[in-house]
Order: C-alpha cells, then sequence, then structure tokens
C-alpha cells in the first residue's frame, strides 16, 4: 500500500529527522522524501523544526502502522503523556493511507488541509495524489500563505542519498 508520512523534530531536529528514517526504512520502502523545510516555532515550543513529508510503500496495515510509529517516537525519547506545545525529538504523523478514509485514525490527517510545511511537501511526492477524492495536495497548497518556511537543499538532498535507491 502507499503511504505518505509527515516527519518533524525540534529537538537536533537534524539528527532526529535522520534517525527516524533509519527507523522507518524497515517498515516502509522509502520512495521519496519532500524538502525539508525548517520552519518557525509556533506557540510555546524553544525551537526551529524540521519538517518533510515521506511517500512508501508498505504491507502493514494503518493501525499498526499507527501503532509501530508511535513506538519509534517513544523509542526516540517522546513522552507518551505530553502537552501539544511540547518540544519533540520526532513526530510521525500518518498523512495518506493508500486511498483510504479512517476516521479513528485521522486519515487523511488534517495537517495536510492546516499546516503549509504539510500540504507543500505532500505536493511535491505526490502532485496528482486527490486528498479525500477531492482536490490534490497542490490544490491545497497553493492556497496557503508559506512564511517562516526555509527549505533546507543540502540536508535533503544528504537524506536522498542515503535512503531513497536510484
Amino acid at each position: 500500500m502507499k503511504v505518505y508520512l509527515s516527519l518533524g523534530s525540534n529537538i537536533m531536529p537534524d539528527e532526529n529527522i535522520d534517525r527516524a528514517l533509519e527507523y522507518l526504512k524497515n517498515i516502509v520502502k522509502l520512495k521519496s522524501i519532500s524538502t525539508v523545510y525548517k520552519t518557525e516555532p509556533l506557540g510555546n515550543y524553544s525551537n526551529y523544526f524540521y519538517n518533510c513529508v515521506i511517500e512508501g510503500e508498505t504491507e502493514i496495515d494503518p493501525f499498526n502502522l499507527k501503532k509501530i510509529t508511535t513506538i519509534i517516537e517513544t523509542e526516540m525519547g517522546r513522552k507518551i503523556e505530553r502537552n501539544k506545545s511540547d518540544d519533540r525529538e520526532i513526530d510521525i504523523d500518518i498523512l495518506i493511507y493508500d486511498d483510504s478514509i479512517i476516521e479513528e485514525l485521522g486519515i487523511p490527517h488534517h495537517d495536510i488541509f492546516e499546516k503549509p510545511f504539510v500540504a507543500a511537501g505532500l505536493c511535491e511526492v505526490a502532485p496528482e495524489l486527490k486528498i479525500a477524492n477531492t482536490e490534490t495536495a497542490c490544490d491545497i497548497s497553493s492556497k496557503m500563505i508559506k512564511i517562516g518556511m526555509t527549505p533546507l537543499f543540502d540536508y535533503t538532498n544528504k537524506l536522498r542519498a542515503k535512503y531513497i535507491d536510484g
């Protein structure tokens, strides 16, 4: 099944995005990594975030995939009991799972419609993908204001060279 995940970190983000991909490559065949964006912290966060979207393929069903991503987050130091505005080593969200709409998992993920860096990353890796059979990620992204997003091309290229085949 085709899956799209978002990754975000504001605690040692260059190390933790890389580390999360190292974990994920064992459960998802990584096909594409969007540009990684450095984004300004909103609210009570103390550091800038690095955010990206990955495209992959997996045979793991979405419920078990969610469990596994939560285990990865915990392994990397994210607390199970946390405030929404806590700094984080890693945040992994399932944005899209094949063409499924799974309300109890929040798929498609609300961040696609609310966070410009998620919509832009999804647009980059899947420009023709229709979200919930309506508009494309690029349509959604084109309506958003993208202030405070700095593309990290060198870092992105390093990740792509390490994790994406050919």
